[in-house]
């Protein structure tokens, strides 16, 4: 009697791990792709990179609001017995200026140093 107890526990355990690994990938992936977008990169490849980062099944929403982009990021974590889950993560950005290329965070033509 313990020893499939002990299995269905050790079942409950290892789930709740690739849900919590896969949380933290979504997390990830939409601060990345909140980034990039904001960089003014291609939807398509963010959301390429998006696959990549969590997993086939992720899909990447993408919000602009002014100048504030917002990411959100849904992968479904599959159960087996189990039922599925489906994990989120929403990150937001602020757009840079067109053109404005940035070295260290400095818009392009700041000086490094205030005179």
């Amino acid at each position: 009697m313990a020893l499939p107890a002990l299995v269905a526990v050790l079942a409950l355990v290892l789930w709740g791990v690739t849900v919590g690994v896969t949380q933290l990938r979504c997390v990830s992936a939409a601060r990345a792709a909140a980034i990039a977008l904001a960089r003014g990169e291609d939807a398509a490849a963010a959301a390429e990179r998006t696959a990549r980062a969590v997993g086939r099944g992720a899909t990447l929403s993408v919000t602009r609001a002014g100048d504030q982009v917002t990411v959100v990021v849904r992968s479904e974590v599959a159960g087996g017995l189990l039922p599925a889950h489906v994990v989120s993560a929403t990150a937001s950005a602020i757009a840079e200026p067109a053109g404005a290329a940035s070295v260290d965070g400095d818009p392009a033509g700041s000086p490094r140093h205030p005179p």
